[in-house]
């Protein structure tokens, strides 16, 4: 097992959850810092835990490697608003001129921000709290752990239901959960491992 957040641990067979946690369903010795559990594993109802998990993260090659492929997939960057606008303020969420509210690398929409801000206790939009929120979406859906064990496959699987530049999968799944173009998935395996992703 691979403790990445001082407190929720990754476990080889992939079960996640808080140290002293009983599996699915199982019940917590952490005391006041309770979690709740999703259909992945686990979040923590403390910020400053969500924070760390997202820290931590950003520390593993795979996860990097995974979040700046979905930034040249999105077309993104720590500057950009949808349909091509850029803002220097990072100081708080962009202002978008257009219909979709999609901003910085990662293409985060508004209303996902705001969730996420919520989570982790952060409130600009900086380029680290832009990663922090990246990282913190791929554990909360379950690609970050994938990404632990190597299995690039599932972890696109389950990234894609947050971002429709990404494919679900080989074969008949080469296509987005969304009305959007894409990154077909030979080429976004290709670009990860160009970006380190093993």
């Amino acid at each position: 097992m691979v403790d990445i957040s001082g407190g929720v641990t990754f476990h080889a067979n992939g079960d996640s959850g808080p140290t002293g946690a009983q599996g699915a369903g199982g019940s917590s010795s952490r005391g006041s810092d309770s979690a709740t559990e999703t259909a992945v594993g686990y979040v923590s109802t403390s910020s400053t835990q969500n924070l760390m998990t997202a820290q931590n993260l950003l520390g593993n090659a795979n996860v990097l490697a995974f979040l700046h492929a979905i930034t040249q997939a999105e077309g993104g960057s720590y500057n950009a608003i949808n349909s091509g606008y850029h803002t220097s303020d990072l100081s708080h969420f962009p202002y978008s001129p257009t219909s979709s509210s999609a901003a910085g690398a990662y293409q985060i929409l508004q209303s996902t921000y705001q969730g996420l801000s919520s989570e982790l206790g952060l409130y600009d939009f900086s380029a680290k709290t832009q990663d922090e929120m990246g990282a913190f979406m791929l554990w909360r859906d379950g690609a970050a752990q994938a990404l632990l064990k190597g299995d690039i496959q599932t972890a696109i699987l389950k990234a894609s239901s947050d971002w429709a530049a990404l494919p679900m999968g080989p074969g008949s799944m080469d296509k987005s959960q969304y009305n959007q173009p894409f990154t077909h998935y030979q080429d976004f395996v290709n670009l990860y491992h160009s970006l380190g992703g093993h």
